[in-house]
């Protein structure tokens, strides 16, 4: 290939993707995510209107691969934010479910776990990933003994839990130095 020929291609390639970047679909999604202030993209307008998650899924292999990146994070935390007319395809919904798990390893269309997990924190209630929701079977005395020291503290159940195993914990790590 000479130098010619790879210039025709390159000038190729650029109208490609400057049609692409004006195509509606790359507008709308591009113009969501300027929105919520989740990119900066120049030359896209904020939109407020309805987005796809086709759409998205259209831009970020297409366009822009940085909306892949935002995708699990943005479906995790700020679901509302794309509408879905089909079920969420199976390697989306995989990654969703792994980072729910708390152990994301499977690349998200060619994106490696650590690029879409630094979005985790950044979207959404800052530096908080998602709860884990967990059950345990308590026996009366604990259940009584749980509601007082609610009434006691005025904290949730929850918070009382999360208090006691941070104390159990120190109390461990302060008898193995000893």
């Amino acid at each position: 290939m000479n130098k010619k020929e790879l210039i025709q291609r390159a000038k190729q390639n650029a109208l490609k993707r400057e049609k692409l970047f004006f195509d509606i679909r790359t507008q709308r999604v591009l113009g969501k995510l300027v929105h919520k202030k989740l990119m900066l993209v120049p030359n896209v307008f904020p939109y407020r209107g309805l987005t796809f998650l086709e759409d998205a899924l259209w831009v970020g292999e297409n366009v822009e691969p940085r909306v892949l990146e935002l995708l699990p994070a943005i479906l995790l935390k700020l679901p509302h934010l794309f509408v879905t007319l089909q079920d969420l395809p199976q390697d989306l919904k995989k990654v969703i479910d792994e980072i729910k798990g708390g152990v994301a390893e499977t690349q998200f269309r060619g994106v490696e776990p650590e690029k879409y997990l630094y979005w985790i924190a950044k979207i959404g209630r800052k530096d908080v990933h998602p709860a884990k929701l967990k059950t345990f079977r308590f026996m009366q005395d604990d259940i009584k003994t749980l509601a007082e020291l609610v009434r006691m503290t005025g904290e949730t159940e929850a918070q009382i839990l999360r208090d006691a195993l941070k104390a159990l914990k120190q109390s461990l790590l302060v008898t193995d130095r000893i």
